[in-house]
Order: C-alpha cells, then sequence, then structure tokens
C-alpha cells in the first residue's frame, strides 16, 4: 500500500510522437474489458448471515485478540524504525517479517516484538533490493521477495535465515502468491524486457496482467487477466496496478485492482475468470490524460468527496474467506479534521460473495496460527496480537 499525495499528481510521458489534442477522463467503462458487472457488496451496512455462527466471524475472532507487542515508534531504537511497512509474513517459527518499501529491506522479530534480524538493504547485488514490495512463501521453506525484474529467495526452515538465490525475470514482478507448485506474479509495468507493449497495442491485443510459473524450476504455465485498455503504457500501468492473495481451498487466486473497486477471482489450475465482485460507495482518484502541442500528460486527481480509498493486501481467513480491507483517509477540510479509518469486508473466494463487516477492525497484515500482526494507518508500527478463546 502506497501512502497518498494529496494533490495533484502530473506525470509527464517521453517519447509521445502525436500531435492530436484530445482529454481522457481515466477509467472508462469502454476500456475496463471487464465483461459482466458481477455481484456488488454493500459498503454501508453489515448484512451477515443470521444463521451464521458468530464464532466462526470475523467479528469474534476481532474480539478474541490481545495486544502482546507493538513494532516500531517514531522515536525508538534505529532497528525499529520503519519509513513505510509494505507487507508482512509470519513464519512456521512464529517470527514477524516486515518489508519496508520506503528503506527497502525487511526486518525481523520475535512474536514479542524483539529484534532478530535483517534481510537485505538498499542495493543491486544478490539479496538485496530496489524495488521490494510483496512477500510470499513456498512450503514454510523459502521466502520470496518481489524485487523488479527480480525475485529474491531466502532460506527460512531454520533459526538461521540464509539468502539462497535470485531469480531474474523478463516480467516486473509487483504481487506474488503461491499456490502448490505455482508461483503467481502480477505484472505491474505490463511491457516485458523486450518491450512487447507497443507491438500488441498495435493489434489491438489483450495483455494478460498476471503470470503463473512451475516453481521452482520457474517454467512459464499460463497468462490470464485482462488489462486496462489504453494505447498509453503509463495508463495501463496505473489502472492495472493491485495485489493477489491465493486460497488453496478453493484454488482461487484473488486479485484486487488499487484505482478500481473491483475483486475478481480466478482458476489457479487454469487462470480462468470464476467471478467478479465490485464494492459500491468507494473513492478512487481519476487519472486525467491530455495531450496538448504534442506533448501528453498523465493527472492525478482526488475525488470531490476530499476521501480517498486504497485496497489493502487481502488475506486468506477461515479456508474458504479471505479478509478484504479498504484503508480510508479522510482529507482535511475547513469544516472537517482529517483522520484514517480502515473498512472491513469478508469474502467468500468460493463464488465472490461478500459483506462489510466493521470500521473499527485494525488493518490485518498476517494471520498464522493464533498470531495476528496489523499496520497502523501512518505505515510505522505493526502491532501483534494473540487470539484467545
Amino acid at each position: 500500500m502506497k501512502r497518498f499525495t494529496y494533490a495533484l499528481l502530473a506525470l509527464l510521458l517521453v517519447g509521445c510522437s502525436s500531435k492530436q489534442k484530445y482529454k481522457i477522463v481515466h477509467p472508462t467503462q469502454e476500456n475496463l474489458s471487464l465483461g459482466s458487472k458481477g455481484y456488488e457488496i454493500k459498503a454501508s451496512k453489515s448484512d451477515l448471515d443470521k444463521n451464521e455462527s458468530d464464532s466462526d466471524t470475523l467479528i469474534s475472532v476481532h474480539r478474541k485478540m490481545h495486544k502482546i507487542s507493538s513494532i516500531g515508534t517514531s522515536n525508538s531504537s534505529q532497528n525499529e524504525i520503519f519509513g513505510h511497512i509494505e507487507d508482512t509474513f509470519i513464519d512456521s517459527l512464529h517470527r514477524v517479517y516486515l518489508l519496508d518499501s520506503r528503506k527497502q529491506l525487511i526486518e525481523v522479530f520475535s512474536q514479542k516484538g524483539e529484534y532478530i534480524t535483517s534481510l537485505g538493504e538498499k542495493g543491486k547485488g544478490p539479496g538485496e533490493f530496489e524495488y521490494a514490495h510483496s512477500i510470499t512463501n513456498y512450503k514454510d521453506r523459502y521466502l520470496l521477495i518481489s524485487n523488479g525484474y527480480r525475485i529474491e529467495i531466502y532460506d527460512i526452515s531454520s533459526k538461521k535465515i540464509k539468502f539462497l538465490k535470485t531469480l531474474h525475470l523478463k516480467i516486473w514482478a509487483h504481487s506474488l502468491c503461491i499456490y502448490r507448485n505455482k508461483l503467481f506474479i502480477h505484472n505491474n509495468r505490463l511491457w516485458d524486457k523486450s518491450d512487447n507493449f507497443a507491438k500488441k497495442v498495435k493489434n489491438d491485443e489483450n495483455i494478460p496482467m498476471i503470470q503463473a510459473y512451475n516453481f521452482p524450476s520457474m517454467k512459464p504455465a499460463f497468462s490470464f487477466g485482462r488489462s486496462y485498455r489504453s494505447n498509453n503504457p503509463s495508463v495501463v500501468d496505473r489502472m492495472t496496478s493491485g495485489n493477489l492473495s491465493c486460497n488453496r481451498a478453493t484454488s482461487t487466486i484473488i486479485f484486487i485492482f488499487n484505482n478500481l473497486p473491483i475483486i475478481q477471482g480466478y482458476s489457479a489450475k487454469n487462470g480462468k475468470l470464476r467471478w467478479q465482485s465490485r464494492i459500491d460507495n468507494l473513492n478512487f482518484p481519476d487519472f486525467i490524460e491530455k495531450n496538448e502541442n504534442g506533448k501528453t500528460t498523465l493527472t492525478y486527481q482526488i475525488p470531490e468527496s476530499h476521501i480517498m480509498d486504497q485496497f489493502s493486501i487481502p488475506i486468506s481467513f477461515r479456508n474458504t474467506y479471505n479478509i478484504i480491507q479498504v484503508h480510508r483517509s479522510i482529507i482535511p477540510t475547513p469544516s472537517r479534521e482529517g483522520k484514517s479509518i480502515t473498512l472491513t469486508f469478508l469474502l467468500n473466494t468460493s463464488n465472490g460473495k461478500g459483506n462489510y463487516i466493521s470500521k473499527e477492525i485494525p488493518n490485518i497484515s498476517s494471520l498464522r496460527d493464533h498470531l495476528v500482526a496489523t499496520i497502523s494507518s501512518n505505515f510505522v508500527v505493526s502491532n501483534l496480537y494473540k487470539l484467545g478463546s
């Protein structure tokens, strides 16, 4: 998750030769390429099945969360200061991994909040990070970290964590998840190292946004997921940005768009779209594409409501379900104070149906056995909780 910059963000696109004057406000319905509308999840009130046992609901789990430690403060020791906690992971030994995308390293702590070690640092060498964003694991043995055109792999199967190797890719790895022996990579930049983007756009081809590989051989298996359509690479990049989650119980790959209120479920076996859901009443920015005097610009404009929503990385929960959370930033105005809240939804990954749960549950980033890791609204603190009876 990235911080919001509450101003107009202008990006100059290099190499545009068109002199035709135009203006496009993205997203457009005709460019979405998303097919049917799908199931609509209401974001206004809780609508849980009344027959569902309270012990199985996320509300019940939240009530049982007891805080055991807090990692990262603005005035603590050097090893506990974070720039931006992007992702977290809890391993089988209950060590907590916090990926700091600003400092480009991963720091490891015990469940008591005690510092253990650091993985990598900012750099271009083996085991170092330039674009670290997402963490996943393979059979509780290997930790995989997306790093641009690379994936860094660490052996976490013993008390001593060791760097194993670097995988070099032809696509940009933004978000990762693993299902059985398949590694799924969301390609945030939809042109590869051979720059095939322009050719595909010219031929009006749909660009798959997710690539499946056999792991650990890394032999390509299949590609899937329809990208946003545009002949502007920066527009496709921003409108197709998002995060993956693998649900093992339903063999489903969940994809959430960062800048659209859309959640999709794909078959982990062949990439076929199983369902599509939308959450109503969310607030995402418009991207305004203009071309004047042969110069193309892309501007980022906050909603008129002065409320900005951003999806967190989806988390598997109780077999068939995924926790879907929305980080809502209410921008201060002369008549209103600014604040941040987290909207929590529960999604059935077998059919895409879901419900709004609460705005009281913190931003959950990892669940493992009796442990829960959360990220604060300013992304500099991770609180650890133990689930009680």
